[in-house]
């Protein structure tokens, strides 16, 4: 029986991706230049392994949750809410009532050229604030950073969440190519659309990439790779290698090189549980995991 994978690297990754994106933002208030890439590819990387996780939990439970009854959608949709919503509802209403002091102590520099102040009208704050509560905002370029939380990837999320369930569907339906050819069509055109940063898109202009098609390609990498872990659980490992040769194409169009590095480098973590794999691999990663073991990565 082939070795379920552990979480301690996953743990690893993530408390690092955080510490990153914590740094960065840091030195963004501070003006200070840090000589390495913006917190974004750290978000980037929570996207990959939000789709990971995400897949390979959805596939586990399919016995007691089958994906084609509404209740799972719905429970679904409920564990994504409360994973999210407490916290983050939280420091939004600290962001919005305290925006000129924290805006103020700060000295933020906003990239959207037209941030949403608290000296709007009445209507538009209230309707920021609704949008914002619905984690609608992300579809709304005006909205994407109307405060002072960085808090676009917290709406791109949300979006990837209410699509995911169907996505899946439409994998079991009609297979995976065609519903990612799709995917990535869009993606690549999703700049030239929606724009992004400073430069405008034909019909929108995003701040952020806070508009699902144009981080699609991220968390369908991350899918892919959860269903290739999924099936090696489960012994099927012609699956899981087809699975991670899809992966390894699929990561090749349109990333950035840190996207490409994670998913080179969770490919081969991945292969290394495939019975085909080079035993020095497999003794490679069994003694990470063991190394990792230990509560300052759980709390990382």
């Amino acid at each position: 029986m082939v070795k379920k994978l552990e979480l301690n690297q996953l743990n690893l990754f993530r408390g690092l991706a955080a510490l990153y994106v914590f740094v960065g933002h840091c030195a963004h208030i501070t003006q200070t230049d840090l000589l390495i890439p913006g917190p974004g590819h750290a978000v980037d990387f929570f996207m990959l392994m939000s789709g990971f996780l995400m897949a390979l939990n959805f596939h586990h439970r399919k016995l007691k949750e089958p994906w084609e009854k509404s209740s799972t959608i719905i429970r679904f949709y409920i564990r994504r809410f409360f994973r999210i919503a407490p916290v983050y509802f939280l420091f939004f209403f600290i962001a919005y009532f305290f925006y000129i002091e924290l805006n103020t102590l700060s000295n933020m520099t906003i990239d959207n050229p037209n941030p949403l102040p608290f000296e709007v009208t009445t209507q538009k704050i209230l309707l920021g604030i609704f949008l914002h509560l619905t984690f609608l905002f992300g579809l709304f370029p005006d909205f994407v950073q109307d405060n002072v939380l960085p808090d676009w990837s917290i709406g791109l999320e949300m979006q990837f969440y209410f699509v995911f369930p169907f996505l899946m569907l439409i994998f079991r339906k009609v297979g995976r190519i065609s519903p990612i050819i799709l995917c990535t069509i869009l993606y690549l055109s999703s700049n030239y659309l929606f724009g992004n940063f400073e430069q405008p898109g034909e019909l929108l202009h995003f701040g952020q990439p806070a508009f699902l098609p144009m981080k699609i390609n991220v968390f369908i990498l991350g899918v892919l790779l959860g269903e290739a872990k999924f099936y090696i659980d489960t012994n099927n490992q012609s699956k899981a290698l087809s699975l991670l040769g899809l992966t390894l194409i699929l990561c090749f169009i349109g990333n950035n090189l840190i996207i490409i590095g994670f998913t080179l480098y969770f490919i081969i973590w991945i292969f290394s549980m495939l019975k085909v794999s080079p035993l020095f691999l497999s003794k490679f990663f069994t003694i990470l995991e063991n190394k990792l073991k230990m509560n300052f990565i759980k709390f990382l």
